[in-house]
């Protein structure tokens, strides 16, 4: 009987090593694995970031496709810029406090509609209803209700987030089996503990998905309000040449800086016969600083480059509609007889043109068009370019080569007598609240949709 025991004793002793051993085995596999997936997974993204950058110096379209480098460092200038951290905190309260509404709402509705058939056959009507209505629709009505604010941004981040938690907390309270709820009603449990202790913890997947989905939408939602917020500034669209319809297909089809006359017209008379307010520089910066009112229907039309057919095209039609339009002039291009472009003599200001500066020499390095010349210029590197312009084209407003800035750039535009700044780091109406010399504009392009125009500027 001894030896019995004693041999049961060792085999349990070694039953326990062996499951150990195999469980330290699995374990073994198991975060080889997950190294491996990690490893495999990080090898994938070298790759994809090797593509994206041979293609998109193969294309040389940075509008179309634009360089990984160039995109790294948008993304490092952004986590460092404290404006952009501000706005970031900002729209994260928004979107936060939007979900958690939802979520408030949301569950509670979604567990009694899941727990009882006859909640659910009463509000589903109403529910899918009210789901059916577009968020635009709602976008009037929430300005109504809660002004120009953080009101109305809240309310369509809930409301666009609530109708995912209820769904998917109606189909997690489903999903409990009734074998649940069965064994607890045998051991004489209440409706109200079966919900605490049975219904809340076995919804609670797809609760928490229902709220992912609330988030994802919440930051999609919040784009749309704060457009229709930002429709209270001004729109300023950023073109660059304009040219016949022959010579469009003919020299230009794949450049979508270059539009065709009949496009460009098309806008011009439609920003005229529905009475926009056309703006000079001198009107946006008194705007700006609070000393000038515009009508919610206000533009300024801005050109970049200096390009010929500015005076030869832009011009006999912006007097034709009884507009205004600026060109900002890159300096040294006006000084190389590049038929091309604008001349010295060229750039006389009148009541329907004006010029200003888009830098002396700041634009590429040599034949590198994606090496942003800019960026590399120390702050006394970027004053001298200025310097060299005096005589040229005005300084008083300047904006940046393709739309960037930098550090030492916005250094030196501080301490000097550039009244305004544009750039194209946002697509939207520039407001009060934006930096002084980082204002947004639209970048305009060939073959754009007419209603996205229109939505643009509305």
């Amino acid at each position: 009987m001894g030896n019995n025991k004693n041999n049961d004793d060792v085999n349990q002793q070694v039953n326990r090593m062996q499951a150990a051993t195999n469980n330290g085995d699995r374990n073994r596999w198991r975060k080889m694995g997950g190294k491996n997936r990690n490893f495999a997974a990080l090898i994938a993204l070298i790759i994809v970031c090797g593509i994206w950058t041979v293609a998109a110096h193969a294309v040389a379209k940075p509008f179309l496709f634009p360089y990984f480098e160039d995109v790294v460092k948008e993304v490092v200038y952004s986590l460092s810029d404290m404006y952009v951290l501000r706005n970031l905190g900002i729209t994260m309260r928004r979107v936060l406090t939007g979900a958690f509404y939802a979520f408030i709402i949301g569950l509670p509705l979604g567990m009694f509609m899941g727990y009882s058939p006859k909640i659910l056959r009463a509000l589903s009507p109403f529910m899918n209803s009210l789901r059916q209505v577009p968020i635009m629709a709602w976008v009037p009505l929430a300005i109504v209700w809660f002004g120009i604010g953080d009101g109305p941004t809240i309310f369509l981040i809930a409301f666009s987030g609530v109708f995912t938690i209820i769904l998917n907390t109606i189909s997690g309270v489903q999903d409990i089996s009734k074998d649940f709820y069965n064994a607890a009603r045998s051991m004489g449990a209440n409706t109200l503990s079966i919900i605490k202790d049975i219904v809340l913890p076995g919804s609670l997947p797809g609760v928490m998905t229902g709220v992912r989905l609330a988030i994802g939408l919440g930051w999609m939602t919040k784009d749309i309000i704060i457009h229709e917020n930002g429709k209270d500034g001004i729109a300023i669209l950023g073109y660059h040449g304009v040219v016949s319809e022959q010579e469009k297909k003919e020299n230009y089809a794949s450049n979508p800086y270059f539009m065709s006359i009949s496009e460009f017209e098309k806008q011009m008379k439609y920003l005229a016969d529905n009475n926009y307010q056309c703006l000079s520089m001198k009107d946006v910066e008194a705007y700006y600083h609070g000393k000038k009112e515009v009508s919610k229907k206000a533009v300024c039309l801005t050109f970049d480059d200096g390009y010929k057919n500015f005076n030869t095209i832009v011009k006999p039609i912006i007097k034709k509609y009884n507009l205004q339009a600026t060109n900002f002039v890159i300096g040294y291009k006006t000084k190389t007889n590049n038929l091309l472009y604008l001349q010295t003599n060229d750039l006389k200001n009148d009541q329907y043109v004006e010029y200003y500066s888009h830098s002396y020499d700041m634009h590429h390095i040599g034949h590198l068009p994606y090496k942003k010349k800019i960026e590399t210029m120390t702050t006394n590197e970027i004053k001298k370019d200025f310097e060299k312009n005096k005589g040229l084209v005005s300084t008083d407003y300047f904006a940046f080569p393709y739309g960037v800035s930098c550090q030492n750039a916005q250094d030196y535009l501080k301490s000097s007598s550039v009244k305004l700044a544009f750039s194209y780091n946002q697509n939207r109406h520039m407001t009060r609240n934006d930096k002084q010399y980082l204002l947004p504009r639209y970048l305009m392009f060939s073959n754009m949709p007419f209603p996205l125009f229109k939505w643009w500027i509305e």
